[in-house]
């Protein structure tokens, strides 16, 4: 027979790249803090994903598709992650995505699990030490305090005591021991160690009345 030509017309659709990074505890990334993320791109091996980050962070690969991102000091705005994929023999460019750069939250200093209002003398006594709390901040990390005055009135006079570290001195726990009913105690300027990011930071006060 003779051959017969048909006239025929087809379409297809080419999938965009597509890089999914999800931050394992929050959508930004801290500074000095360790930051997991996992990292994959549909139907690539993730022995084939090529992922880079922009200026001001970097990437420690854990295993399989886990990577620790770190944020240097000084890093503001946001930090791109991008993924490059060995497909079909070529290096294709799978996508970016952005995170935004924080700080680390202030802590919040407490004495006895409070920070103000009505205290015997020996809940103060006893908890003898300030000591420093994130809130809401889903990393598990501590600070240091690296100093803090205590200020009461003796005698109708003002007392400024000082202390390094997180721990009463002597001097203030004698004062303490010595405290009467309505005696006023303010510990201020609590000033912590350099934090993850190596910034200071100098907390709210505390302050309690003798009950």
């Amino acid at each position: 027979g003779i051959p017969q030509e048909y006239p025929f017309e087809t379409s297809f659709m080419v999938q965009q790249p597509n890089i999914t990074v999800s931050a394992d505890a929050m959508n930004v990334f801290y500074i000095g803090v360790p930051n997991p993320v996992s990292i994959s791109v549909p139907g690539v091996p993730t022995e084939n994903i090529r992922p880079s980050i922009s200026a001001g962070g970097s990437l420690s690969h854990q295993g399989g598709n886990r990577y620790i991102v770190s944020v240097a000091p000084g890093t503001t705005g946001n930090l791109t992650i991008t993924a490059n994929a060995l497909v079909d023999g070529a290096t294709r460019n799978m996508g970016s995505v952005s995170f935004r750069v924080r700080t680390v939250p202030d802590p919040v200093a407490y004495i006895a699990g409070r920070r103000e209002g009505r205290i015997t003398r020996d809940e103060l006594a006893i908890a003898r030490a300030i000591i420093p709390r994130l809130q809401g901040f889903d990393f598990d990390m501590n600070f240091e305090i690296a100093s803090f005055t205590m200020v009461t009135t003796i005698g109708g006079d003002f007392r400024t005591f000082q202390a390094t570290g997180n721990t009463f001195t002597t001097e203030i726990m004698q004062v303490i021991n010595a405290a009467v009913t309505g005696q006023r105690f303010t510990f201020e300027n609590i000033v912590t160690r350099p934090g993850p990011d190596g910034r200071v930071r100098t907390l709210a006060p505390i302050v309690f009345t003798i009950r």
